[in-house]
């Protein structure tokens, strides 16, 4: 099983951890389905945007959560 050495954190910051590897997952499952031709990049598609750039916003605000939950103060 994966560890997130989450125990020293307060709840707030493993929350952050949490929500972030939630929202990593989502976009890499999201991302297969597209690579597998099970759901279109079109559908994605926010506001003009490209599809293919919210799913990477997806995946670049876990790992900001991610990091904005483990830092030290």
């Amino acid at each position: 099983m994966i560890s997130l050495e989450t125990e020293k954190l307060s709840m707030t910051c493993a929350a952050c951890v949490f929500i972030g590897v939630g929202l990593l997952g989502i976009s890499i499952i999201l991302f297969a389905c597209v690579l597998l031709n099970i759901v279109e990049l079109k559908s994605f598609a926010v506001s003009g945007h490209s599809g293919l750039r919210t799913l990477a916003s997806v995946g670049i605000a876990g790992c900001l959560l991610c990091a904005i939950g483990y830092h030290d103060d």
